[in-house]
């Protein structure tokens, strides 16, 4: 039996056949149309699709070879260091087949300001390119140093000095000290403190999945409250400008009262957007193996992720020996093309993200749409529709992350904290700034719906799009806000998580170096 369609939703079937004038003059054509069932008939895809899905495979698998060659790569280490009782330094060594820079150079490093451990052959190459390295050894009688009265020479230094030299300066004070060497970059910091992330990132499973519980309980009430909390937190700023600095800030209060009219005006249309999401919540309960079928896809994506962000972080390093161009002093220098990996990395990162994210999406639109349509054996639709996701479906959901991944991107590159910040106080960027927002939420919704259409209606991606874009013509408002407050909901919980993980993630780096 057919379920009863929701209040204030469209009918269950949005054939053309459907009854009333509304639906009929809205599906008068039949290339608009959409039927009320999931296409199981898949045609071959557009040969563009099939050009762009393999271009996506393709950066994938060339950015993994990448990042094994990063790995290999690898010439310089982080050293461990040996503590007495009281936590004071006592000695340190390296991995096989490397050694401490100042066996190389002088106190940690001499010249090359580097505190690492070398390889063997990065550290012949240090002493070729300077031969004052062997030369200051045997002049300053540091033969029979040991590599703590290195440290203690090099903490002992004055006089200026560049701001690597610097900061091993003050190093060498706080291991001498017995506290720990303050790492020289954040990726240095999180290759040697990799369980804080670990621990944080993995915290955010569990508050992730109580918030999806509230939402399934009562979605409504949430949204509600969200919009409340967005209004208050307007307030708050008015307020702490108004107190720390007796400034008036009129954004915050005029973006408040806009809150405030606008969701008095749009009180029945956000109402009828918790009622969508209530309704998709409950195809979720009634369809448990998505979340096992997302949760695959986001271990797959999270093993080629890990590789991304290891790979990024291993890029420091991989170093080779070279001159200054100014001074024309030995100094030691990126071993990669780090700008052209940089691009790569940059690229497969936002296009094979949203592609993840979009797998998801084909898997949820056709499993809920067999649900939602009472199609027979609609239970195992996710297998077909995990099947079509990577293959039939993969040029069009290519496209679709190519648009998307580029607007993210483009608008980050744009839109930084500081210009965000001058926006906001300054009023003649208010309209820019707004026209911004609307232009990334309006393609991001249209290609988030056109690939639903694809993956519900079959077809190629552009033909689906254009049946979406007609079909939405009609309810075009209705969907952009119940696209717009299912985003919002949604990135508010997890603006309030990376928040919470932010500061947890700085005081829990701060005791680590206290």
């Amino acid at each position: 039996s057919a379920r009863a369609p929701i209040a204030g939703l469209p009918p269950r079937s949005i054939a053309a056949s459907d009854t009333g004038p509304v639906a009929t003059a809205a599906m008068a054509s039949e290339e608009a149309t959409f039927k009320g069932k999931v296409e199981m008939e898949r045609k071959s895809p557009h040969p563009a699709e099939m050009v762009c899905g393999g271009v996506l495979y393709l950066l994938i698998l060339v950015q993994i070879i990448m990042s094994i060659a990063v790995f290999a790569s690898q010439n310089t280490e982080i050293p461990t260091y040996e503590t007495d009782d009281i936590g004071r330094i006592i000695d340190y060594s390296c991995p096989d087949e490397m050694v401490p820079a100042v066996d190389c150079c002088g106190p940690l490093g001499g010249v090359y300001d580097t505190s690492n451990c070398v390889s063997l052959s990065l550290c012949k190459a240090m002493r070729e390119c300077d031969s004052s390295c062997s030369a200051r050894r045997l002049d300053d009688n540091t033969t029979d140093l040991t590599r703590v009265d290195h440290l203690r020479r090099l903490a002992e230094e004055e006089g200026p000095a560049s701001a690597k030299r610097m900061h091993a300066r003050r190093n060498a004070a706080r291991l001498l000290a017995g506290q720990s060497a303050v790492p020289e970059s954040l990726w240095a910091f999180m290759e040697e403190h990799f369980y804080l992330p670990t621990v944080l990132f993995l915290s955010l499973f569990v508050l992730a999945g109580i918030f999806l519980f509230s939402l399934l309980k009562a979605a409504t009430p949430v949204i509600w409250g969200v919009i409340v909390l967005d209004i208050l937190m307007l307030f708050a700023v008015f307020i702490w400008f108004l107190v720390e600095l007796e400034e008036i800030c009129y954004p915050a209060i005029i973006f408040a009262v806009v809150g405030i009219v606008a969701s008095g005006l749009l009180y029945k249309q956000i109402n009828t957007a918790g009622k969508v999401l209530t309704k998709a919540m409950e195809a979720l309960k009634a369809n448990k193996r998505l979340f096992m079928v997302a949760f695959g896809v986001k271990i797959v994506w999270g093993g080629y992720f890990g590789l991304w962000i290891a790979s990024l972080i291993r890029m420091a390093f991989s170093q080779q020996v070279g001159t200054n161009a100014e001074s024309g002093a030995c100094e030691l220098q990126p071993g990669l093309p780090i700008d052209a990996f940089y691009v790569v990395w940059l690229v497969a990162y936002y296009w094979s993200m949203y592609f993840f994210q979009n797998i998801n999406l084909c898997v949820l639109t056709v499993q809920v749409g067999g649900w939602y349509f009472d199609e027979p054996n609609s239970s195992r639709l996710w297998v077909r529709a995990l099947q079509w996701s990577v293959t039939k479906l993969a040029g069009g959901n290519a496209i679709c992350a190519a648009i998307m991944g580029t607007t993210r991107c483009l608008k980050n590159l744009v839109d930084n904290k500081i210009r965000l910040c001058i926006a906001i106080v300054t009023p003649i960027g208010w309209i820019p700034l707004c026209l911004a927002c609307a232009f990334k939420t309006c393609i991001q919704t249209y290609t988030k719906f056109g690939m639903i259409g694809q993956a519900f209606a079959g077809g190629d991606f552009c033909s689906s799009a254009q049946k979406t874009a007609n079909l939405l013509k009609t309810r075009l408002h209705e969907a952009v806000l119940t696209d717009f407050i299912g985003s919002r909901v949604m990135s508010w919980i997890t603006y309030v998580l990376c928040v919470g993980v932010m500061f947890s993630a700085f005081a829990w780096a701060e005791s680590l170096h206290d």
